[in-house]
């Protein structure tokens, strides 16, 4: 993964190197890492900077925005952001479990554990919001 050290907060991704150099499985094998080791951080920083390499290859690079080719790269990138999303949810899930992530859980003592969930949700999106370019 090429990492620019810019001005910024992290260090922003190349995100088409990335594309047209990381197979899927890699891409994969990455995200399993960090949800094995439950690192949040290196998640932090990886959607930051795939967002932050997003923003700069928009402004500089040289693919037409409206060739199959960057709409290709944009799909990508979506579903990159996403997939770190859903890791960073699966680890939020695994360190605060709660039973209502179970659909099958009896609903009848769910307000115990409404307050717990909130607060869990609350810091899912606040990790959003510091990860975010």
């Amino acid at each position: 993964m090429t990492l620019k050290s810019t001005g910024k907060r992290w260090a922003s991704v190349d995100v088409i190197k990335l594309y047209s150099r990381w197979s899927h499985e890699e891409w994969n094998a990455v995200l399993t890492s960090a949800h094995r080791m439950h690192d949040i951080g290196f998640l932090t920083k990886l959607l930051y900077g795939i967002q932050a390499g997003m923003s700069d290859a928009a402004r500089t690079s040289k693919i037409p925005k409206e060739s199959e080719e960057w709409k290709k790269i944009s799909g990508w990138f979506i579903r990159a952001q996403r997939s770190i999303e859903n890791a960073a949810k699966s680890i939020f899930r695994e360190k605060y479990p709660n039973p209502l992530d179970d659909p099958l859980a009896d609903k009848a003592f769910a307000f115990q554990f409404l307050d717990v969930k909130r607060k869990r949700d609350n810091a899912f999106d606040a990790f959003i919001r510091r990860a975010s370019f």
